[in-house]
């Protein structure tokens, strides 16, 4: 019987091929549209997903206001706000720092000018979730002049060769490799290829006690369940107490806020961001686009469809003098309409894939 429905639907769209053609290319094109903006939107709100613990995660931003007047809004901190922090507040579980740096790594004979590296302390490599494939997975940083690079960079540099233990210069310091990590996602405010140890630079007191040189961004993971609103108004008020360490002026304030980590891509506004920022009313757009453009599809198949309806009603009578049964009509129309949107389906697929 599905054959004898199937060789009726074929019959019936070759008499009427260009309909034919015109309504599956128009659905298709309009289905794929409405797939590649919802894929776009959805891509955009999962940013740092991927973290095992996103929803505890923050970053630390930096106000100054001067009368009442904003100075400041920007994305670096102190290099000695993380340790205080830890300290001071026990809903805070771990905190780590990242400075960017930016320079010539030498390997060997081969040099390469590189901008996605930084300086870090070992816990980012657990805050932030970067997976040790090769090497020391527990501490490969902690110790001065060590480094971790990506997968992709240990093959840049080394091809097929072992890594580890191997050194690497970064302007004139000597780093030895400790780690392999893979390669960070793209979906995630910071990208990074190198991370060399921040505590290189741990026998210079300035960098870690100084609260004037701001280039470091912190990273802090709260406990479960506590509340994130109470911790931020804490941070705030702890720091209203603190401004003559802060400031040399004394007309300049400076506070803290605290931001989740899945909010940075598509909400922060800050100054010194580490790569650009997406748009929440951009995203909420690609949505609504898509529910239209999926609404438009199924609008213009109804509208053909009423206006072949005409020839359908002389084919069904036409049917009913060769003694075809209601039961007959009614599932070969569901059939005609089943194969309609099962060859919409494929044939987007190909347009989306090919």
């Amino acid at each position: 019987m599905l054959n004898q429905y199937l060789k009726t639907f074929l019959r019936l769209s070759k008499k009427r091929l260009l309909f034919t053609i015109s309504l599956f290319s128009a659905l298709a094109i309009s289905l794929s549209a409405s797939y590649i903006c919802y894929t776009i939107a959805i891509y955009e709100t999962k940013f740092e997903e991927f973290n095992e613990n996103h929803n505890e995660i923050y970053r630390v931003s930096r106000h100054e206001t001067r009368n009442g007047e904003i100075l400041i809004n920007s994305a670096l901190t102190f290099p000695a706000l993380s340790k205080l922090l830890l300290t001071e507040f026990p809903e805070i579980k771990q905190a780590g720092r990242l400075m960017k740096r930016q320079g010539v790594v030498r390997v060997g004979e081969n040099s390469y000018n590189e901008y996605n590296i930084f300086n870090a302390d070992n816990e980012i490599i657990k805050i932030l979730s970067v997976k040790i494939i090769l090497g020391d997975g527990i501490n490969p940083i902690t110790k001065p002049n060590t480094a971790i690079i990506s997968e992709s960079y240990a093959k840049k540099y080394f091809g097929e060769n072992e890594p580890i233990n191997k050194t690497i210069l970064l302007n004139k310091e000597i780093y030895t490799i400790n780690g392999i990590f893979r390669d960070y996602p793209p979906n995630s405010h910071i990208k990074f290829d190198i991370l060399f140890s921040y505590s290189t630079f741990s026998s210079f007191a300035r960098f870690e006690e100084s609260w004037a040189w701001s280039n470091f961004y912190t990273y802090l993971v709260i406990n479960p369940y506590t509340d994130a609103e109470k911790l931020k108004s804490k941070v705030f008020d702890y720091f209203q107490g603190k401004q003559e360490k802060l400031n040399i002026d004394n007309s300049v304030k400076t506070y803290f806020t605290l931001i989740p980590i899945r909010e940075i891509h598509l909400s922060s506004s800050l100054s010194n961001e580490l790569s650009s920022s997406g748009d929440f009313q951009t995203v909420s757009l690609l949505i609504v686009t898509s529910i239209v453009l999926l609404v438009i599809s199924f609008l213009n198949y109804g509208n053909i469809a009423i206006a072949n309806s005409i020839d359908k009603v002389k084919e069904i009578e036409i049917r009913k003098l060769f003694g075809a049964d209601r039961k007959n009509i009614v599932v070969q129309s569901v059939f005609e309409t089943f194969i309609a949107f099962l060859s919409t389906i494929i044939l987007s697929t190909i347009i989306l894939f090919w």
